[in-house]
C-alpha cells in the first residue's frame, strides 16, 4: 500500500482567484488537479483553515455583490472550495506546541504554512508555495525543516511537476 501523501498550500491559491496572471492561474489549476489526480491530502491547522474560511467568505461576498473592478475567476473559487469542503481531501490537524526560532526568519503570514508541515513530522508533506525569498530559498528554515521534518520539502509553484512522481 502507498503512503499518503500531504500537501501545505501557500495563500497564494486565494491571489490566483482573483489574479489576472495567466501563468499563477494555469499552475494554481494544475496544482489542484494533482491533488486530485494523485490522491493528495491538504493539511490544515485550524489557523491556516481560519485564514482560508476568512478568504473564501470575502470572495463569496464580493461573487453576491458583484463587486466591480474585481475580477474573480468563478470557476476556480468553485473547485478550490469543493475540494477545501471534500472531507477526503483534507485532513485537520493540530498545530505544532514547539515554537520555531526566531532565527529561521519567517514572516508571519508564513507562520501558518510552516507550522502546518511541521505538524506531522513522521509524513512526507509538501509546501508548494510562490514565495521564493521567505520560504524556498530560505537556508535557515530548510535546516531547520530537515531537523524537525525531514520529509517535509518546500517547492516553488514553477515546480509543481514534484508532485506527480
Amino acid at each position: 500500500m502507498r503512503e499518503k501523501r500531504y500537501v501545505v498550500l501557500d495563500l497564494f491559491i486565494i491571489h490566483a482567484i482573483t489574479d489576472s496572471n495567466l501563468d499563477l492561474f494555469s499552475k494554481t489549476v494544475a496544482v489542484l488537479r494533482l491533488i486530485i489526480d494523485k490522491c493528495y491530502t491538504i493539511i490544515l491547522t485550524n489557523t491556516l483553515k481560519s485564514e482560508y474560511n476568512k478568504r473564501m467568505k470575502e470572495l463569496e461576498r464580493e461573487i453576491k455583490m458583484k463587486k466591480r473592478g474585481v475580477d474573480i475567476n468563478i470557476a476556480l473559487f468553485k473547485f478550490l472550495k469543493r475540494i477545501l469542503t471534500d472531507g477526503s481531501k483534507v485532513e485537520e490537524v493540530e498545530e505544532p506546541s514547539k515554537e520555531i526560532p526566531g532565527e529561521v526568519n519567517i514572516p508571519g503570514d508564513d507562520l501558518p504554512i510552516v507550522r502546518a508541515a511541521l505538524s506531522r513530522p513522521t509524513i512526507t508533506t509538501i509546501v508548494i508555495t510562490t514565495d521564493r525569498k521567505d520560504l524556498v530559498d530560505n537556508e535557515a528554515l530548510i535546516n531547520y525543516l530537515k531537523r524537525e521534518n525531514p520529509r517535509a520539502l518546500i517547492i516553488h509553484i514553477d515546480d509543481y511537476t514534484k508532485l506527480d512522481p
